[in-house]
């Protein structure tokens, strides 16, 4: 290699040395600090592209987790509801089996009776009150469990039919009392038809409370399929994100073990770089001992 003054090619070779190895050193701060392998896009084109889409895919399911267990604590509402109803109708029955006897005069039927019709006021209150996050359950025709209401609930990260879950559709209440929902008049046992004040009536509500009281507990049976169904949807998104966040970490993630190591690597580089550019920008001097 040629002795020159103006271009001092061991000295060039060293700054592009030093460079490189300041440029590695900045890349293993840089993710030492961010605890990230990936910090622009130059660093892995593809393993962002990929890790970015894993993390929107984990971020999802994290909402749809949210989604189900809201969808839960709605039918635990509405099976709460139709419990204490259940309960009403049973005392009802015993109101009417205790009418229907003939150990009973009228003016005792009168005191039942009394119980009876409020027992059928109290069931329609439930009805109106029972709400979810502001939306009526049961209730006549405006619930999201009964009648047009859909209540539709996200339960996984795409946009297809298995990824939403139609609740109303699952429970299937609508099919049992129509479009009235979980009334008097939807179960059957409507003030204006049946009461207890006489013999013959207690006698004719006894099986229309029987019949009440068997779609109470077949609704809760539906609420209670559906809700173990989600269940085990929870199970499923839990492992599902865990196995997708571990991927994800392994695209994204700095490794420390290697990190740091690369880190030292690179500062004892940078370092050796440059006391080799310090000792390469001296060689021009080598001229003057020529012309001495």
């Amino acid at each position: 290699m040629a002795l020159t003054i103006f271009t001092n090619n061991f000295s060039l070779t060293a700054q592009n040395n030093l460079n490189n190895n300041r440029s590695m050193l900045q890349t293993s701060i840089e993710r030492l600090s961010s605890g990230l392998r990936i910090n622009h896009a130059s660093d892995d084109a593809a393993g962002l592209s990929i890790g970015t889409q894993m993390n929107a895919d984990v971020l999802s399911m994290t909402q749809a987790s949210h989604n189900a267990n809201d969808g839960v604590s709605m039918l635990n509402t509405a099976e709460g509801a139709l419990s204490q109803q259940s309960n009403i109708l049973i005392r009802m029955r015993e109101l009417a089996s205790q009418s229907a006897s003939g150990t009973v005069n009228d003016t005792q039927r009168v005191s039942i009776q009394t119980e009876f019709g409020a027992l059928q006021n109290e069931i329609d209150r439930i009805a109106g009150v029972t709400q979810f996050n502001g939306v009526n359950l049961i209730a006549s025709g405006t619930g999201t469990l009964i009648g047009g209401g859909t209540s539709l609930v996200q339960i996984g990260i795409r946009n297809t039919a298995n990824d939403s879950l139609n609740v109303n559709k699952a429970v299937g209440l609508s099919a049992l009392v129509g479009a009235n929902g979980f009334t008097q008049s939807g179960l059957g046992v409507d003030s204006s038809v049946f009461a207890v004040s006489s013999l013959g009536n207690a006698q004719s509500a006894l099986a229309a409370i029987d019949s009440a009281i068997a779609t109470v507990s077949t609704a809760r049976g539906g609420i209670g399929a559906v809700v173990n169904r989600l269940g085990y949807t929870l199970s499923n998104l839990s492992t599902s994100s865990q196995n997708e966040s571990a991927a994800k970490s392994q695209i994204m993630d700095a490794d420390y073990a290697v990190e740091v190591s690369n880190f030292t690597r690179n500062q004892i580089l940078v370092q050796a770089s440059t006391a080799i550019l310090a000792q390469a920008n001296q060689v021009p001097q080598t001229v003057l001992q020529l012309l001495g």
